[in-house]
């Protein structure tokens, strides 16, 4: 199965998604930071990584930026998700090579497992 990185810093909402992806039989590590989660993929080779874009000392923009720098040939897939709704925010996100952009509010967890195994091509449990 698929090794995913879920980068949330409020701990309710990743615990949240985190349950729902383990429960869709992918294999899951959390990260609560932009930083941790550049650490982690420094160590581990991710399918794909769900990002969000505002938390505390560095950004998802700025997490995106270093890790394309580090990794330029990543076949990663990169989702974010995040409630900013910022036309200049998803401008820079898809330069970034950023596969999607969703607005977490308009997700359910259950609905964000099926958009992210529509990107690895997967089909979702029922």
């Amino acid at each position: 199965m698929p090794k995913l990185l879920l980068v949330e810093d409020y701990e309710s909402i990743r615990d949240v998604y985190f349950i729902a992806l383990i429960e869709e039989g992918f294999q899951v590590d959390t990260a609560s930071s932009g930083a941790e989660a550049l650490d982690k993929t420094a160590h581990s080779e991710y399918d794909l990584i769900c990002l969000d874009m505002v938390m505390l000392g560095y950004s998802g923009i700025e997490f995106l930026e270093a890790f394309r720098v580090r990794n330029p040939d990543s076949k990663t897939k990169v989702i974010i998700l995040s409630n900013i709704d910022s036309p200049k925010i998803v401008e820079r996100a898809k330069a970034l090579a950023a596969d999607q952009y969703l607005i977490k509010s308009h997700y359910t967890p259950k609905q964000l497992t099926a958009v992210i195994c529509k990107e690895l091509d997967l089909t979702p449990k029922a």
